[in-house]
């Protein structure tokens, strides 16, 4: 970023006073700016001085300012000014200060199901008003959701965005953004449209609940033909505690054939929300708690499933205190009648598909299951045996039930799925649910952490094999 070092400190329009530099791309550059005017900071992003004579990079920013000036909507990042003078182009945007939800993926890894879909809600608002407009954003992905230190969250960076009214009906190869997150038909150059942005979406969606991305490789044309060609592994199978029903909206919007997405911005957030994405976690009251603590907890667990201000909380505390008031004698009588259940009975778990507590809809503090795989592919993934056996009256202590179900393997699929990216204790839970052998074999790689799966054989979308050979990254 030297090259522009020197453009600190210069004024331009007799306002904007260049004073940091936030970001610098193939072909253009953005500052961070303050308004003498409207005395604030805002970003001014500038075409490139040695790219000002070259058409395609001046078409780009000045389709990039038509579309940002379609939008007025909270989460989508504001268009302020534009300047078009001979010597610096440039258009100024609200500035927006806060961490990308790439940096929040990595920070905490995986997150639950209803901080995925309260993210999601205003993101899927501004990519209604996008499609809306006859805009396709094309690079949808985590590193353009920037969440704001007010609470605020933007969608940025229509720098590669198309109208769609303008697309040419010829294949393209132009229109490509951040691989990992691309549709299939915008890894063949095919004429785009607001389904292809659902895709992409579907895949962000994909690595906040796993913590990981769909398709990985080193080749980025591999992890491209990936996405035109090879089905992703649900995302209940690399991280347990997604549910049924957001693996499936997942893959749903991740469909290889546009017309098989969800319809609509819209339609994909009517997904989430009625397949009843679990909310965050309720905070548990020990039965010791005292009355004014009980309340305090209450207060808590409501503004957190409603997402209520603290204004609104206060103003039901003295409501909610008589009532609880009103039930600490029937919490104690419900408290003893607890102590007193020390018998429960087995559920009956035969024949049904699934292999947590979670897939099969049980209580989770109440059963403890383990899973054992045998062959019998006419059967695959049914449970077909159960320790205790169903209905037997077993007492219930401090600690879950334990239960332990023997499931039947899968034949193996015909195509071998992709696992690179996983960790080796993540592929072999995988696998373990298909009838094959696993062979590992540990080998340096440059730059995966030790633990991972970097190659198979066979390699992803070649036919299967009853012999798998898993390749670890090793250190060393």
């Amino acid at each position: 970023m030297a090259l522009y070092d020197t453009y600190l400190g210069r004024v331009f329009s007799d306002r904007y006073t260049l004073v940091s530099i936030i970001g610098e791309g193939e072909s253009s550059v953005v500052f961070g700016a303050f308004d003498r005017v409207a005395g604030q900071t805002v970003a001014l992003k500038m075409l490139a001085p040695d790219r000002l004579s070259d058409p395609e990079a001046t078409r780009r920013f000045l389709s990039e300012i038509e579309v940002l000036s379609l939008f007025d909507h909270p989460n989508i990042v504001k268009l302020l000014d534009v300047s078009l003078e001979d010597g610096n182009k440039y258009f100024v945007m609200e500035y927006v200060e806060g961490i990308t939800l790439k940096t929040h993926i990595s920070t905490k890894g995986s997150l639950p199901e209803g901080e995925i879909l309260f993210l999601m809600r205003p993101i899927l608002s501004a990519l209604g008003e996008v499609h809306a407009k006859g805009v396709v954003h094309c690079d949808i992905k985590p590193q353009n959701v920037v969440l704001v230190g007010s609470g605020e969250i933007k969608l940025m960076d229509f720098g590669i965005s198309r109208l769609v009214k303008s697309q040419s009906s010829e294949p393209s190869a132009v229109t490509m953004g951040t691989v990992q997150y691309v549709s299939p038909e915008q890894a063949e150059g095919k004429p785009l449209s607001h389904l292809s942005d659902i895709y992409s979406f579907g895949v962000m969606l994909y690595e906040l609940a796993t913590g990981t991305l769909p398709f990985t490789d080193a080749d980025a044309g591999r992890i491209a033909a990936m996405h035109v060609s090879s089905s992703p592994i649900p995302p209940s199978m690399i991280h347990p505690a997604v549910s049924p029903a957001l693996d499936a909206v997942i893959l749903h919007a991740m469909e290889k054939d546009p017309l098989s997405r969800p319809s609509s911005a819209s339609a994909l957030l009517y997904e989430l929300e009625s397949h009843k994405v679990s909310a965050p976690q309720k905070e548990k009251i020990p039965e010791s708690t005292d009355l004014k603590t009980r309340l305090q907890i209450i207060l808590r667990n409501l503004k957190r499933q409603l997402h209520l201000p603290s204004c609104f909380v206060g103003a039901l505390s003295a409501l909610l205190l008589c009532v609880v008031i009103s039930l600490s004698c029937l919490f104690s009588a419900l408290s003893g009648q607890k102590k007193n259940q020390t018998w429960i009975r087995t559920p009956d778990l035969l024949g049904e598909s699934g292999s947590s507590a979670e897939a099969l809809g049980l209580d989770g503090d109440l059963y403890r299951l383990s899973v054992e795989y045998v062959s019998l592919p006419s059967k695959g993934g049914k449970i077909i045996d159960q320790s205790p056996k169903p209905d037997k009256r077993v007492r219930r202590g401090d600690e879950p039930i334990d239960i332990h179900i023997t499931v039947a393997r899968y034949a193996l699929p015909s195509e071998m799925p992709s696992l690179t990216g996983l960790t080796e204790a993540e592929a072999r839970s995988y696998l373990a649910r298909y009838e094959c052998e696993i062979i590992t074999v540990y080998a340096p790689h440059h730059y995966l952490p030790e633990g991972y799966v970097f190659a198979t054989e066979p390699s992803a979308g070649e036919k299967s094999a009853k012999e798998i050979t898993l390749y670890v990254s090793k250190n060393g």
